[in-house]
């Protein structure tokens, strides 16, 4: 493990005082666009690391609060304002408009780390404020794991997919997932990063689309091919992921397959890639159905498609 991943696991450890909510409520107004490697960027920086910490001791709560309720047969459900769950980073971030600002900020780093200048632009930054190109570096690796989880668990829930700019997140997805076919990324600790997360963010798009604005996803969908781009990254890039991504990337594909306006898209005309989801249906996906069986409804429908083209392989259709 990574120095900077370390460290990053390990501030997940924050130790309140007694004081979240208004800790939560103060970082979460003083929210506003910055511009990257700039004094207000840093002061940013800082801010969102509070509220992901916070965000990350509602996340242990919350495994703690789901074993109880599960164990007296009540259902876990509900908005983000009625739940029994702790949900109060992501309502007050909902409340306050910030899910737009979480969004650009998390875009906008994305195309920063893949231009030209990068690196030089990360020097210069090092120089001016008297750290090392190494702890700046760390700085962005923290930032962007940071805003990763806060969006992560915000799009787990309508109203917050509601809120946002459906635009700018649909572009983001189709860039992070060209990122990937292209293998521009860091494959270190892919969970964290936007690479990793990305296939939330398809999940919950579909999973909700009926409360949002379909046509406009499904139209996005459609003309960036996203079915077939999430194939093709499943059969080339997923055998450098760890298996929690592998499970991401299944569950939006199972969640694109069990969209009615996506039942007459073909997910591959590929006869190869055909040949190797069949594959993986034995080898690489029943053993995350097995680590991840509670997770198996989800996945189920993309199945069915491997299944049908299981059935093609082995009964071809006479010319």
């Amino acid at each position: 493990m990574s120095k900077r991943a370390k460290n990053y696991q390990l501030s997940g450890l924050y130790e309140t005082d007694g004081k979240t909510s208004e800790i939560l409520e103060q970082s979460i107004k003083r929210l506003n666009y910055a511009s990257l490697l700039t004094n207000d960027w840093l002061a940013l920086t800082n801010e969102i690391e509070k509220i992901s910490n916070i965000s990350s001791l509602e996340m242990t709560k919350n495994t703690e609060i789901e074993s109880k309720l599960a164990a007296m047969g009540t259902n876990t459900s509900g908005t983000l304002w009625d739940s029994d769950k702790c949900l109060d980073s992501l309502r007050i971030l909902v409340e306050n408009h910030k899910v737009n600002i979480l969004l650009w900020a998390i875009r906008d780093l994305k195309e920063f780390m893949r231009s030209p200048g990068f690196m030089d632009q990360v020097g210069a930054f090092a120089t001016k404020i008297g750290k090392s190109v190494d702890e700046v570096l760390a700085k962005i690796d923290h930032f962007e794991f940071d805003l990763g989880l806060i969006i992560k668990r915000l799009f787990e829930h309508v109203e917050a997919l509601q809120t946002a700019d459906l635009g700018r997140l649909t572009e983001h997805i189709t860039m992070i997932l060209a990122g990937i076919l292209a293998s521009h990324y860091n494959p270190d600790h892919i969970e964290l990063r936007q690479e990793g997360l990305v296939f939330c963010y398809v999940y919950g798009l579909f999973k909700y689309i009926e409360q949002l604005n379909e046509g406009q996803i499904i139209q996005w969908a459609i003309g960036t091919s996203l079915h077939k781009v999430l194939v093709d990254i499943l059969v080339g890039k997923s055998d450098h992921f760890v298996d929690a991504v592998k499970q991401r990337l299944l569950e939006a594909l199972g969640s694109l397959a069990d969209c009615e306006n996506m039942s007459e898209v073909a997910f591959t005309d590929n006869q190869e890639t055909k040949i190797r989801l069949v594959n993986m249906r034995k080898e690489v996906i029943r053993d995350l159905i097995v680590e991840y069986p509670e997770r198996r409804p989800i996945i189920r429908p993309f199945l069915d498609v491997i299944d049908k083209y299981e059935r093609e392989i082995k009964f071809p259709k006479r010319k």
